[in-house]
C-alpha cells in the first residue's frame, strides 16, 4: 500500500462520538466556518476517486452523491427550525467513516465500538465538549435515512442541537452475506 493509502487508512480508522453534554466554548470569528465548507468538493472528489479504496471497508456506489445530499438535508432541516448551519469537519468525517466501517465489518448496530464514542472522536482529533451521534442502517437513500432520524425523538434532538457547528458523515456498505444493509453515521460537535 502506498504512503497516501496508509495515512488515509489511519485517518479513517477512528470512529465517532455519541451525545455528550458539557459546556461548549464559544465559536471563533464570524468567518470561522468558511474553510470548513471548502471540504464539500473535496469530499465528493474523494468518494468518487480511487482514494476511497484505501478506506478500511467498502464504500457503497451511492456514497459520492448521497453524502453531500445528506449534508444539504440536515442543514435545510436545521435552517427551517432556527438552528445554525453545520460545516463539514475533517476529524468528524474520519470519526464517522471509521465507525461506519466498524459497524459494517462487525455486522453490528451500536454507538459503542473501539472504545467509547467520546474517546473515538477524541482520537480522530476532535476535542469538543458537546457532541452527538446518529446512526442508521439499511437505507441507500439519504432521504430515507433522514426520515428515520426525524421520526425518532432522540435523533431529532441531536439534529437540532443549537450549539453544534460542525459535522461529519460516514457510510459503509455491508458485505453480501450480511444483513442490514449500509451503515450511516452522523457526528456533530460544538467545535473541534
Amino acid at each position: 500500500m502506498n504512503r497516501l493509502g496508509k495515512s488515509f487508512k489511519k485517518y479513517l480508522r477512528h470512529a465517532a462520538s455519541r451525545f455528550h453534554r458539557r459546556r461548549a466554548a464559544p465559536q471563533g470569528g464570524r468567518n470561522a466556518g468558511l474553510l470548513r465548507n471548502a471540504h464539500l468538493p473535496m469530499l465528493a472528489l474523494f468518494l468518487s476517486s480511487g482514494m476511497a479504496q484505501a478506506s478500511p471497508c467498502a464504500q457503497p456506489d451511492f456514497a459520492a452523491r448521497s453524502v453531500p445530499e445528506l449534508v444539504r438535508l440536515i442543514n435545510d432541516f436545521r435552517r427551517r427550525n432556527g438552528a445554525g448551519k453545520l460545516a463539514l469537519e475533517p476529524s468528524l468525517m474520519a470519526a464517522a467513516q471509521g465507525h461506519a466501517c466498524f459497524l459494517a465489518r462487525s455486522n453490528q448496530f451500536t454507538h459503542m465500538g473501539k472504545g467509547s464514542p467520546k474517546s473515538r472522536m477524541k482520537r480522530a482529533g476532535c476535542r469538543a465538549r458537546t457532541t452527538g451521534e446518529n446512526i442508521a442502517m439499511g437505507f441507500s437513500s439519504p432521504d430515507k435515512t433522514m426520515k428515520l432520524w426525524l421520526e425518532s425523538p432522540p435523533h431529532r434532538r441531536i439534529l437540532l442541537m443549537r450549539n453544534m457547528t460542525v459535522m461529519g458523515i460516514g457510510v459503509a456498505g455491508s458485505r453480501p452475506a450480511q444483513s442490514g444493509g449500509p451503515r450511516w453515521v452522523l457526528d456533530v460537535a460544538a467545535r473541534c
